[in-house]
């Protein structure tokens, strides 16, 4: 048996027709702004791991402080 894919017209916003300049452009600037959050994001989560590397090696190299000190500097925030 032989099967044909059939295209279809689907309008996803609502309307009858095709889509308008405006409602194009809506959605280009909706996906554009979904790709930089998630950039963003990918971007934070890179910072988040080398921020914690640093942290480690800071620990394995004995560069750390009591709870007294970080208090003490603190106070001065």
């Amino acid at each position: 048996m032989k099967t044909r894919k059939i295209e279809s017209d689907v309008d996803f916003i609502g309307g009858e027709g095709p889509l308008t300049v405006a409602e194009e452009k809506a959605i280009s600037d909706y996906f554009a702004k979904r790709k930089a959050v998630t950039k963003k994001a990918s971007e934070t989560k890179k910072q988040l791991i080398a921020r914690a590397e640093r942290s480690n090696k800071d620990y394995l190299a004995g560069k750390v402080k009591t709870q007294e000190q970080l208090e003490k500097e603190s106070e001065n925030w």
